[in-house]
């Protein structure tokens, strides 16, 4: 075989290698995936009001506000927001 059809082989066969699903990979961090479709499940037509109150010394905290408007669907499990 020719070494530059060799060299092509090669670099398909590494292209595809890396390409190949390598299984679940470790989560980053937020939030689980089964609380994550609990809300999908039960929380519909969601709306976010966000405020900030950002002050003018550079040293002092920001505060803000956040206010959640949504339909809840019945479900016999609690609903959570934040942990």
């Amino acid at each position: 075989m020719r070494p530059s059809i060799r060299r092509a082989l090669l670099g398909l066969t590494t292209l595809a290698l890396a390409a190949c699903d390598r299984g679940p990979q470790d989560p980053e961090p937020g939030v689980a995936l089964s609380l994550a479709e609990h809300r999908a499940r039960t929380i519909s037509d969601l709306h976010y009001a966000v405020s900030f109150a950002v002050p003018a010394a550079r040293d002092s905290a920001v505060t803000g506000e956040v206010r959640l408007r949504f339909t809840l669907a019945a479900s016999d499990e609690p609903l959570v927001l934040a942990r």
